[in-house]
């Protein structure tokens, strides 16, 4: 059952600036080169540090990021791209219309009705709506095409009923599972990533430096529970003072 008092978008949003876990893109991206391949261009609306994009060598990548001075929202020039990954803020702050929708709004209006679409989003998006809903009016008019179901606890430190709609994309099954476990190691395979444990502070810094992973990529690929606390002397790190890290893997 859906519970009103933890999920209400309004008066819990999801924060504004959560990254996508990096499964998450991981899954997309492979069912988006299985079935399509690797699009010539693809419009990330709501950019952040680019996750969504990051798994796609050969394309042009066009971002949007209100944090770096530049608002999809106020957009207004027709843009040409052949996919949309979007990962927008659920609760604008404005009134009581779901960020989703305003940007699915505005990705159909610049970039045309038939582009393929995946959208991170709320259920109460799709089913929390009543008659006279001007979201069932607009979604009736686009085709979705699948629905991607994602953990509770999909995002980090937040519990929401989230879900991936899918338009336009009619190779699709109708329906995914998008779960970490199996593309997490699928993903470790394929990178040749392997990390010693335990590993301290420093070694885990230039580990992941040598990788060209953040900390959350360490945390999402690893599924890692305890910080790293490293103690040091006249600049020198101590190694049998030094907290290790990774002990326990989930």
């Amino acid at each position: 059952m859906y519970n009103i008092i933890v999920n209400n978008v309004h008066e819990k949003p999801k924060p504004s600036d959560i990254e996508t876990p990096i499964w998450v893109s991981r899954f997309i991206h492979d069912l988006v080169i299985k079935h399509i391949g690797e699009p010539e261009v693809i419009l990330d609306p709501c950019a952040g540090n680019g996750r969504l994009t990051r798994f796609y060598k050969n394309s042009q990548i066009v971002e949007y990021e209100i944090k770096r001075g530049s608002d999809f929202l106020m957009e207004e020039a027709v843009i040409n791209c052949d996919l949309v990954l979007c990962n927008p803020p659920f609760n604008l702050g404005v009134g009581r219309e779901l960020g989703s929708f305003r940007f699915l709004k505005h990705i159909f209006e610049l970039c045309g009705s038939d582009v393929p679409v995946f959208l991170i989003t709320p259920m109460g998006f799709r089913l929390n709506q009543r008659k006279k809903s001007e979201r069932w009016k607009r979604l009736i008019q686009h085709e979705i095409s699948s629905i991607i179901s994602l953990p509770l606890d999909c995002f980090k430190d937040t519990l929401f009923h989230c879900e991936i709609l899918v338009f336009n994309m009619p190779q699709l099954k109708p329906h995914y599972y998008c779960y970490p476990h199996k593309l997490v190691e699928e993903h470790r395979v394929v990178k040749g990533l392997s990390l010693p444990k335990p590993i301290s502070g420093e070694d885990l810094k230039t580990w992941r430096v040598k990788h060209g992973l953040s900390l959350n990529d360490v945390a999402d690929l690893f599924e890692i529970s305890k910080a790293t606390v490293c103690r040091y002397q006249a600049m020198e790190r101590l190694p049998n003072l030094v907290s290790m890290a990774i002990q326990n893997w989930k």
